[in-house]
């Protein structure tokens, strides 16, 4: 009798198919991965307070300037109108997109929930809506839940939390980009601002 080989030197047990996961063990895959997003959530959420703080700190810094120049005018010291010109005009571009920043971060931030199906039992919206009241039904109704339906609510679950984790992505990078050409545009702002301090001071 002739012993059958798996090709590659492998063995046989190798090349059976592994049986499906085990309900318990669905249930701790979706509670890991639904974890890993809401730490997505929670890092957009930190680099949009980043953001927040930084543009404040440029904007106290250009608007501290600012004021000395305007102290200049006040003092009969009147700049020239094409440097005043520019530094005008460069502070309010560079101001547009400190506000559009500013407005990208506070729309990552701000709540924002799907529509949830009315029979959902893991998102705090609808349980509190539905069982707000009665915490012993909510408990009730839970216990008597298998581990399909755990794995199927969880399932749900995650597919919108990552809807909403992308959204917050894609808002704190156009947020990133729009700090950027503030940040460029403030360099350019100080220069000549500190040039007018420099020229009229």
């Amino acid at each position: 009798m002739v012993e059958k080989t798996a090709p590659e030197g492998r063995a046989l047990e190798s090349l059976v198919p592994s049986a499906p996961s085990s309900p318990n063990s669905q249930i701790y895959i979706c509670l890991n991965l639904l974890d890993d997003i809401q730490e997505q959530i929670r890092a957009a959420d930190s680099k949009a307070g980043f953001i927040s703080m930084l543009n404040v700190f440029l904007f106290g810094f250009i608007a501290s300037n600012f004021e000395k120049v305007r102290a200049i005018y006040d003092a009969g010291k009147t700049p020239g109108t094409v440097a005043v010109a520019a530094a005008i005009g460069i502070v309010s571009i560079y101001l547009l997109f400190t506000v559009a920043s500013f407005v990208l971060v506070v729309t990552c931030v701000m709540s924002r929930f799907a529509q949830r199906g009315p029979e959902s039992k893991v998102f705090f919206g609808q349980i509190a809506k539905r069982y707000g009241s009665e915490p012993g039904h909510y408990a009730k109704v839970i216990s008597q839940m298998t581990d399909g339906e755990w794995v199927r609510e969880l399932g749900n679950q995650i597919a919108e939390v990552s809807l909403l984790a992308l959204i917050k992505h894609r808002r704190i990078r156009w947020a990133t980009m729009t700090t950027l050409a503030a940040v460029l545009l403030w360099l350019v702002a100080l220069v000549t601002i500190v040039g007018i301090r420099w020229m009229y001071g």
